[in-house]
């Protein structure tokens, strides 16, 4: 059996385990559509699903509704491991001064991160509360990253904005955050920093789009 975990493996993958003769799986955990990859690169994958693949797993409906298969198709939601033992233990926030709403996520111009701190400054214009942006910008996006710091300026909240960079336990940031917001531009295949919030028991603002929605995680039926 050939179980394919991306888009590249897929394809290249897929076709050895067709020319093998052997089950062909393939995991889908992106968004196929032109609002998330190339036009071309969406015909290529949609294509290939009807055809390469005996079996399709979506990480979410929404997934499987972008992708457009028909059928052998199933939904697998991603899992969020969580140690409650091993992790440390929470803070208690009612006594933690001042309020943080916080962002969590690769620095990117698709995650949102402006749109968070202009929420930010009217939402909380001249009060002590933090904005933390937890996350470092990759693949050559620091100029992004560097207009974040001259936006937070501009929009004279500069002293209340905690740029915390990458960190590798993200378990140990959430607990110090009261509010967790996830306002990425393109609708995304799951929204895994979403549900890690929830695990963590941090209250989650996010957009109603992608695989974020209940309805895109489970059938008309239930879960």
């Amino acid at each position: 059996m050939v179980h394919t975990n991306s888009l590249k493996a897929a394809l290249y993958g897929g076709v050895a385990g067709r020319l093998a003769g052997i089950l062909v799986i393939w995991h889908i955990r992106d968004r196929i559509a032109p609002d998330y990859l190339p036009t071309a690169a969406v015909r290529m994958v949609r294509l290939g699903s009807r055809t390469v693949p005996d079996v399709v797993i979506a990480n979410s409906y929404s997934t499987l509704r972008a992708l457009r298969v028909p059928r052998r198709s199933v939904v697998v939601t991603n899992t969020v491991i969580y140690d409650p033992i091993g992790a440390a233990a929470p803070p208690d926030l009612t006594r933690e001064a001042p309020f943080r709403v916080g962002i969590l996520g690769r620095l990117a111009p698709w995650e949102g991160q402006d749109v968070f701190l202009e929420a930010f400054a009217r939402a909380f214009p001249d009060d002590d509360s933090e904005a933390w942006i937890v996350g470092a910008a990759m693949f050559g996006e620091d100029g992004y990253a560097d207009t974040l710091h001259a936006q937070a300026r501009r929009l004279g909240i500069g002293d209340r904005v905690e740029f915390r960079g990458f960190r590798e336990d993200v378990w140990a940031e959430l607990p110090h955050i009261h509010l967790l917001v996830h306002c990425s531009l393109t609708p995304e295949p799951f929204g895994q920093v979403v549900v890690e919030g929830m695990v963590a028991g941090v209250p989650v603002i996010a957009a109603d789009a992608g695989g974020r929605p209940r309805s895109s995680l489970t059938t008309s039926t239930g879960c």
